[in-house]
């Protein structure tokens, strides 16, 4: 029994959202939303099952026996059921060019178990069909429209959208949030990036792409948005797990969807996402088919054994990563876009790089089990904000501070930039002036220390006796610090213990202490003290790999004093003479 319904012309973007949400499909057809889980098959590849209810509200297990999609040109699949009614699903969404848009063909074949309940399935099929013809027709309506609000803002939502103005947030920004809130697609509501926003919204406002990022932290702590910690697989980019707070995270974590293990690194796998909060009844999206929730996935198939699929492809020159499926990392490849390249190229898992032009990559899979075949962007289509990135932010550390690993867990920071600064000759300095002078005049010189660094996007994290350890996102914002500190008085006068600096980059551990409740570990963190405690007074001195950052090379080509390299290979820039 099939379902064939054929949609207006819309735009590519507009069609494959609707397409490609069977969440949304399955709802119009009357059905309960489908809950997915991943599991291991005979052959260890992970695929996509779970459980559905279908005619007369019977449930139904199902497993997808095949399953394949190309980003704005098709997705298929074939879902084998367990149930009363229904022996298997068969969905087809196609997007057929038509002049500068697209038309959406969707077709469905269900066949059932037992030929006596062929009428309950009639009846199923003939509600998708409604639910489905409805659907499509509001492309047609968002072509020619923009009146498109689709939930209330209750008094709930409205009295958070005002306290978000009256703390700072600028109104043409909260006008672009509000839209959201009563337009933004259903999985929209859970998966808003923040650099998305910020860049597509910059014009909007009146400020930088930092000063917008501080008003959505002002969302947050106004109860307009949550913030979320998203931990993403870096092999095949799913999600791997989304928690309120860094308490929630673990040292490593599975990827349900490929099966890697990789450790948590708060630059390179954990990223901060917004979601609509829970007062708004938006439910977690369930959608079944993840080609809806895969957006850096730009083509995939499921290859049951000795099967091939063709991919029709018209990608952006670049490299694309070939992910071979659960438990074959060793069998990953690549695939090479490029100008004029040729129209057809073959691959299968094992078979390394492979070059293409526009065209069809050719997916085949000669071994004796599954492979769930994925085309993976190197760069995501939306820019990302690292957790590390929103820690060391000055805002956030004001309003939602406090955000520390759970005891006894120790996660990974990618690439960070560590600064410590010192005061120089301070134990004369005590038993010059006493105690209670020295200890009072270099705490207020240590926050002025620390009030500068947070002007540069530092974030303090502990104070060691008299000088400080403070965290970057980027080596360029720690010697911008480092020098604004070298010309500033909080330097030392004569007479005075004198400041010094020492940069150091790379990748460092954090974990939780009492204390401090966020402490840095490992060997970039101990070159930061070297640095430190080895440079001459009103110095700042820094590793290679800080000077390899384009930007620290930028800014010093801007000073009058050039550095130099001492006898230990570090940098040196001083202000001794100045």
């Amino acid at each position: 029994m099939e379902v064939s319904v054929t949609g207006p012309v819309a735009s590519p973007s507009a069609a494959w959202r609707c397409v490609s949400e069977t969440d949304l499909l399955l709802r119009l057809a009357g059905s309960p939303p489908v809950r997915l889980r991943w599991a291991e098959d005979a052959d260890g590849e992970v695929v996509p099952t779970g459980v559905m209810l279908g005619p007369a509200g019977l449930r139904h297990q199902f497993v997808d026996r095949s399953l394949s999609w190309v980003q704005g040109r098709f997705l298929r699949f074939v879902r084998q059921v367990t149930g009363p009614l229904l022996q298997e699903i068969h969905f087809d969404a196609q997007l057929v060019d038509h002049g500068s848009g697209v038309r959406p063909e969707l077709k469905l074949r269900v066949v059932p178990r037992i030929r006596g309940f062929g009428g309950f399935v009639r009846l199923y099929t003939r509600g998708v069909r409604n639910g489905w013809a409805r659907e499509l027709e509001r492309l047609d309506a968002e072509a020619t429209t923009n009146d498109l609000a689709r939930r209330p803002i209750d008094m709930t939502a409205a009295a958070a959208l005002t306290r978000w103005t009256d703390r700072g947030g600028r109104p043409a920004l909260r006008a672009r949030v509000e839209a959201w809130m009563r337009q933004a697609p259903a999985r929209a509501l859970h998966d808003l990036r923040p650099l998305a926003l910020a860049r597509g919204w910059g014009e909007a406002g009146d400020g930088s792409l930092d000063a917008i990022l501080d008003d959505l932290v002002e969302a947050v702590a106004a109860g307009v948005l949550d913030l979320r910690w998203v931990v993403s697989c870096p092999r095949c980019t799913a999600t791997i797990s989304s928690t309120e707070s860094l308490s929630g995270l673990r040292e490593t974590a599975r990827c349900p969807a490929c099966g890697a293990v990789h450790s948590v690194d708060l630059v390179r796998t954990v990223e901060v996402v917004f979601r609509a909060p829970g007062w708004m009844g938006a439910s977690e999206p369930s959608c079944p088919a993840v080609a809806a929730w895969w957006s850096d996935v730009v083509a995939a198939a499921l290859l049951p054994p000795g099967d091939e699929a063709e991919l029709p492809l018209d990608l952006v020159p670049g490299s694309y990563r070939l992910v071979a499926g659960a438990g074959a990392e060793s069998l990953d490849g690549r695939l090479i876009v490029v100008d004029g390249g040729p129209e057809a190229a073959r691959w299968s898992p094992g078979g390394g790089d492979v070059r293409l032009g526009r065209g069809v990559l050719v997916l085949s899979n000669p071994a004796g089990r599954h492979h769930f075949v994925r085309v993976v962007r190197d760069t995501p289509a939306t820019p990302r904000l690292s957790a590390f990135s929103m820690l060391t932010r000055p805002r956030f550390q004001r309003r939602l501070g406090g955000q520390a690993p759970a005891p006894d867990v120790v996660l990974e920071v990618g690439d960070a930039t560590v600064l410590f600064s010192d005061f120089t000759d301070s134990t004369e300095y005590v038993t010059r002036v006493g105690d209670r002078v020295a200890v009072e005049r270099i705490r207020h010189r240590l926050g002025a220390v620390a009030a500068r660094i947070q002007a540069h996007g530092g974030a303090r994290v502990k104070t060691l006796g008299d000088g400080l350890m403070a965290l970057f996102a980027t080596p360029g914002g720690a010697m911008r610090a480092a020098l604004d500190l070298l010309d500033s008085p909080v330097c030392g006068h004569p007479g005075e213990p004198q400041l010094r600096i020492g940069l150091s980059r790379g990748p460092i551990l954090t974990e939780h202490t009492d204390a401090a409740g966020l402490d840095c570990l490992g060997a970039t963190v101990a070159r930061g003290a070297l640095a430190v405690y080895q440079a001459p007074p009103r110095s700042v001195r820094w590793t290679e790999s800080v000077q390899s950052d384009l930007t620290v090379q930028r800014i010093l080509r801007d000073r009058a004093v050039p550095a130099r390299r001492d006898e230990d290979g570090l940098f040196v820039l001083s202000f001794a003479e100045r």
